[in-house]
Order: structure tokens, then C-alpha cells, then sequence
């Protein structure tokens, strides 16, 4: 996993409740099993997607494109599926 970006006292070693933003790249299966163990209910999370939009016009004919959309949510519920290699979070947005 990639560390991305680091700020406040996120992750410093001896301070536990420690307040910051840290941005973090999976590469591996692996490592949603430590993102699984660094997340907690409470938390902030943002994640970027595509999304396919259609459109249907008066006439019938339908044009889509694709979105990117930031979504984020306060977890709630945070699970991991290692036969399915998924990181799952619940939250509210």
C-alpha cells in the first residue's frame, strides 16, 4: 500500500485519537486487510468512481457519459471478506 498523503498527527507512533487526513493507494489484496485494522467507526472516508449516466430525449434515442463522482461517508460498520478480497464500509454520507 501507498502512502499518498500524510497530514496532522494521523498515524504518529504514541498518539492514539490522533486527529489528521492520510491518503493511502491499495495495490495488493493484502493490503484491505490493513486498511480493514487502520479504519474505525467514526471515521471519514472519500472515495473517487465513474459513473454511466443515460439520458433518454423526448424523441426516444439515449446518450450516456461517464461521471466522475467523489463519494464520502462517516463510517459506521466496516467489514472485510478475505475469500472475496473486500474491504466493505457502511456509513452515513
Amino acid at each position: 500500500m501507498r502512502l499518498l498523503k500524510r497530514s496532522g498527527d494521523a498515524f504518529v507512533h504514541g498518539k492514539s485519537n490522533a486527529a489528521g487526513e492520510v491518503r493511502l493507494l491499495p495495490e495488493h489484496e493484502e493490503d484491505l486487510w490493513h486498511a480493514y485494522n487502520l479504519i474505525v467507526v467514526g471515521d471519514c472516508v472519500a472515495a473517487t468512481t465513474f459513473r454511466k449516466v443515460q439520458r433518454e430525449t423526448v424523441t426516444g434515442s439515449t446518450t450516456s457519459e461517464r461521471l466522475k463522482i467523489q463519494l464520502r461517508i462517516e463510517v459506521r460498520r466496516v467489514d472485510f471478506d478475505p475469500e472475496a478480497g473486500e474491504l466493505r464500509l457502511g456509513g452515513v454520507i
